[in-house]
């Protein structure tokens, strides 16, 4: 089981990519295939789900985990590739 700490240290020690097709929405993501073995993105995002708030987003709920003035969901994309999303909070 993957630790607070570790999850912290993964998320803060990532390199975001802009979403720039949602400007309305500023966000940053990174896929699940960017993340290496050691990092484990299945674990990550299960803890997120576990200790995040549940939130209705545009008819769907996702659960968000604040950390260090920003706040994680993951979700799924088109092609069943996981992936983690990162807001400033209160943007």
């Amino acid at each position: 089981m993957i630790t607070r700490e570790r999850v912290n240290e993964i998320l803060l020690s990532k390199k975001w990519k802009f979403a720039k097709t949602m400007k309305s929405i500023p966000h940053a993501y990174i896929l699940e295939k960017h993340w290496n073995e050691e990092e484990k993105y299945q674990d990550v995002a299960d803890f997120i789900t576990e200790h995040g708030e549940k939130r209705l987003f545009f008819r769907r709920f996702y659960y968000y985990y604040k950390l260090d003035g920003h706040e994680y969901w993951s979700m799924k994309i088109s092609d069943g590739t996981g992936i983690i999303n990162r807001a400033e909070i209160n943007v």
